[in-house]
């Protein structure tokens, strides 16, 4: 047998802000959610999922492969020409 949860006690067991945002999640079709009459059910595996969709994982870019990204067209030229000398290039002389 399948475990429901009212909106209330899934909200409490998510961690949510408030019943009312969890709803407005289900709503959206951001988490799962079942509307049985006029009340909305969650299983435990629905939370769970909800709880995925909000994880926030940590990417550790590697900088050797970062863009060099908002930079204007000018500071691009400085950052290059600055790689050139520290490199012993032509323009070192």
């Amino acid at each position: 047998m399948i475990r429901t949860h009212s909106t209330g006690e899934a909200a409490e067991i998510f961690g949510a802000p408030s019943e009312r945002w969890y709803i407005e999640q289900i709503r959206s079709g951001r988490f799962p959610g079942r509307k049985i009459g006029k009340k909305w059910r969650v299983t435990d595996n629905d939370i769970l999922t909800a709880l995925n969709i909000c994880r926030n994982e940590q990417h550790v870019a590697d900088p050797e492969v970062l863009p060099v990204v908002g930079l204007t067209p000018r500071s691009k030229q400085r950052l290059s020409k600055s790689a050139r000398l520290e490199g012993g290039g032509d323009d070192a002389a």
